[in-house]
């Protein structure tokens, strides 16, 4: 693996860890147990989804 490639690896796991630590810091504020946060972080899409859908359920029986 050249240099360049071990470069592009990095900063694509980079990203992935910052988005998964956000997540899960996110659903900790949310009200989620420590647990909860953990798993949202690792399925950090399939929580953003959830997140929207509830918030627009939410935002439409207003």
């Amino acid at each position: 693996m050249t240099a360049l490639g071990i470069a592009v690896l990095l900063a694509v796991a980079a990203v992935v860890i910052a988005l998964i630590a956000l997540t899960a810091v996110g659903q900790r504020r949310r009200g989620g147990g420590l647990a909860v946060a953990a798993i949202a972080g690792v399925f950090f899409p399939v929580a953003w989804v959830a997140w929207y859908v509830r918030d627009m359920l939410q935002g439409s029986t207003s």
